[in-house]
């Protein structure tokens, strides 16, 4: 199927084989993957089709989708096939350009716990001639890519995150443009996966913990201590904690291998470091009794390996399960979608997949039906229900030549209308693609996250030494016990995982909250911009009930009320039209004194040029089409009244409605948003600053406290959970009435 779409694309996998790489007929093949090119020199609009039939004719090619707008072509393609220089050759032998601008991938990673790896792979692959930009997003386990596909090597981009000790996940399907199902079935066989781990683990860690502190729990008599049955019981402990180690904690002993092969350290660095440890030293202490306390059983730390391998595993099962909620807004929108179509054929109605419906069908839909795709009505007037779709409560009369969403209800009278967009190119796919996408860019407040998590994990293994170091030296007979308590309480309480989340799971939550309301963020920029807005520029006619400004028009109810709660928000507020008096008009009824007025559109961008020359963070509402300029000029640009086109060039925020209480809804979320990253940092910050010297045994010459690894386990095992839990309070957003 040959259409237009929007021009960012769900992007799989680029580990894109060279032609000799490519396997025999009857092997198995690579799983589907997807590409965008950016083109140029599209003779015009209605070559779109054309272009995209030719990408198909190329073997291995299952889907081609061309956007003359946006100048993108989106392909669907086996690499077992063929490769990216087959999909150039193509599109220029239709007399088109690739390669002016970027082209973008997106690759599913697993593991991205850690932060102090997340910079070390985008450095990696920023590396590889002709990468412009690599992103990583631990939140939603992605690496988007920014490439020019003239100048990059696919192989080189895959050896680079391979360099790093990651794996490449498997791409979507043709058929599974979201993704949506294979991610989640993804997610929920990682989170039974640990489950199982954290239960192996529990059932083995309630015994140990009994038997290795007799004397705590009542045991002492059954287990004298320095005994031989005392000795005994802790040896059989020893070896029911291996197959703990070995199995629920096989992943941190994997990734501490990937991590020295490749020269770095994370999160499993220093879990497997501790547990070790632990485990080493608790099994000498059993052996060769007299290298700690001659003639005595000192205590053992067996208990210590298995809580903390469970808990560990529990948390990041936690975790898992609590990164799910973030991908409601694209089950809710791929749930609007029916799975059949009404379609007129030879004059009969027909019940056909959906999938099935193509550009210019004419479909039907009964009252109380979702429409399946959007469309242009044809015959019938009836109410129409978009609240699902575009985050607008009211109902809307729709009639002959109006335009409808798929997704929407019909809910009085029977409409015929013409399939304009389907599948892919509907207006809930668009928004699906727009808020992934966004959800994989990063806000410039994690740049000095970055900065500190690259150097946190050698600083903990240096501080765990320096304390085993101090302890043993000066430390209370018998020294080495606290001595190796001390280096495995501080390397188990490290929280390098809370610091790779506490930017990126806020924003995910925040930006898929916002497209519930009809409010698409399309970067991590746009939404710490936002926050820092301090003047807002309103066109008129963005407030009016028809595209005006005249002095006929009638004002949107609320707002005068939208553009208090925009003062509220501590923002000069400013109507721009190019109708001066209909402009002070408007102004007056909704209670704006600062009026600009301008012939001509682009003398707009020049007077935000000014206030931007002032030292003040412009934002500008307006149409996405007829006011590109000045929305691209703007620190923020946001687009209102994109319901049936989210594609809109310049804006920094889409806005589905209409109404301006949806800007004033955006900033809201933004400043929400903003509060919440901050709120984790603070947190996770906090939670290192103070807790790496007490584990190190800060207190202990002054209140004779040392911590014990067990609550160690337990802080480091839940921090990020907390921060990704406090991340999931977003979703609880709700504008504040204006």
């Amino acid at each position: 199927m040959a259409s237009t779409t929007h021009r960012t694309g769900e992007l799989g996998n680029p580990v894109l084989p060279t032609p000799a790489e490519r396997v025999a007929p009857g092997t198995q093949r690579l799983q589907l993957q997807r590409v965008e090119l950016p083109i140029s020199g599209l003779p015009c609009a209605g070559s779109a089709a054309p272009l995209a039939a030719r990408i198909e004719r190329v073997p291995g090619v299952r889907d081609a989708v061309v956007n003359p707008v946006t100048e993108r072509a989106v392909v669907v393609f086996d690499p077992g096939v063929t490769g990216v220089e087959e999909l150039v050759r193509a599109v220029e032998a239709e007399g088109v350009e690739v390669g002016r601008s970027m082209a973008r991938w997106r690759l599913h990673l697993g593991g991205l716990r850690c932060a102090s790896r997340v910079r070390r792979l985008e450095q990696a692959v920023e590396a590889v001639p002709g990468v412009h930009a690599a992103i990583v997003n631990p939140a939603a386990d992605s690496l988007t890519v920014e490439y020019s596909p003239r100048r990059t090597d696919v192989a080189a981009v895959r050896d680079a995150v391979v360099s790093t000790g990651f794996d490449i996940g498997p791409a979507p399907s043709a058929q599974q443009f979201t993704d949506n199902d294979a991610r989640d079935t993804e997610n929920q066989g990682a989170f039974r996966l640990l489950m199982r781990r954290f239960w192996f683990t529990a059932a083995i860690a309630v015994p140990t913990v009994l038997l290795s502190r007799p004397d705590v729990f009542g045991l002492g008599e059954l287990m004298p201590p320095g005994s031989a049955t005392r000795r005994a019981v802790w040896l059989a402990l020893g070896l029911l904690t291996l197959p703990v180690m070995l199995y629920s904690g096989a992943q941190f002993y994997h990734g501490l291998w990937t991590a020295l092969k490749h020269r770095s350290a994370d999160m499993n660095t220093l879990i497997a470091l501790g547990i070790t440890v632990a485990w080493l030293s608790s099994t000498a202490a059993v052996l060769a009794p007299s290298l700690f306390v001659p003639g005595d059983l000192t205590p053992v730390f067996y208990d210590v390996v298995v809580v903390v391998v469970a808990l560990v595993a529990l948390g990041q099962a936690l975790e898992t399960r609590a990164k799910r909620p973030s991908a409601d807004v694209f089950k809710r929108l791929t749930d609007l979608q029916p799975t059949t179509a009404r379609v007129m054929q030879d004059g009969h109605e027909r019940v056909i997949p959906v999938q099935e419906v193509v550009v210019g069908d004419v479909v039907v839909a009964n009252p109380g039906e979702r429409f399946p795709v959007d469309g242009e009505v044809l015959e019938g007037v009836s109410v129409v229900d978009e609240s699902m779709v575009i985050g607008e409560s009211p109902t809307v009369a729709k009639g002959p030549s109006d335009a409808l969403v798929g997704g929407s209800v019909n809910r009085t009278a029977r409409l015929a209308y013409r399939a304009t967009k389907v599948g892919k190119d509907t207006l809930p796919s668009q928004i699906i693609r727009a808020v992934r996408d966004a959800q994989g860019s990063k806000a410039p407040i994690q740049r000095p996250v970055d900065a500190v998590a690259s150097y946190f994990t050698p600083t903990v293994i240096i501080l765990a030494i320096l304390a085993f170091m101090l302890w043993y030296t000066f430390g209370p007979d018998p020294a080495v016990l606290y001595a190796v308590s001390a280096f495995v309480t501080v390397v188990i309480i490290a929280c390098p995982g809370a610091l790779a989340l506490a930017t990126p799971a806020s924003l995910v939550v925040g930006i898929g909250t916002g497209a519930k309301h009809g409010i698409l963020m399309r970067t991590g920029h746009a939404v710490e911009a936002a926050d820092e807005v301090e003047v807002i520029i309103v066109r008129a006619a963005s407030i009016v009930t028809q595209d005006g400004p005249s002095v006929t028009d009638v004002v949107q109810p609320n707002a005068a009320a939208a553009i208090a709660a925009l003062r509220r928000l501590g923002l000069e507020v400013a109507l721009w039209s190019d109708d001066e008096d209909a402009t002070r008009a408007i102004a007056r009824r909704v209670g704006v004194d600062q009026v600009l007025a301008a012939a001509h559109p682009e003398v707009t961008p020049e007077e935000v040029r000014r206030l931007q020359a002032e030292g003040k963070r412009v934002a500008i509402v307006g149409d996405g089409i007829r006011n590109a300029a000045a929305l691209a000029q703007a620190d923020v640009g946001i687009a209102i009244g994109a319901a049936y086109d989210v594609t809109t060039e310049g804006a920094d925020i889409t806005l589905l409605g209409r109404r301006l209480q949806h800007a004033v809804a955006a900033l809201q979320l933004s400043r929400a948003t903003m509060r919440n990253i901050k709120q984790n940092l603070t947190g996770v910050f906090l939670y290192n600053a103070v807790g790496l010297p007490i584990a190190a045994g800060i207190l202990y010459p002054a209140f004779g406290i040392l911590l014990s690894p067990l609550i160690a386990a337990v802080a480091m095992a839940f921090s990020s959970v907390l921060v990704v839990a406090n991340a999931n309070r977003l979703r609880r957003f709700a504008p504040r009435e204006a």
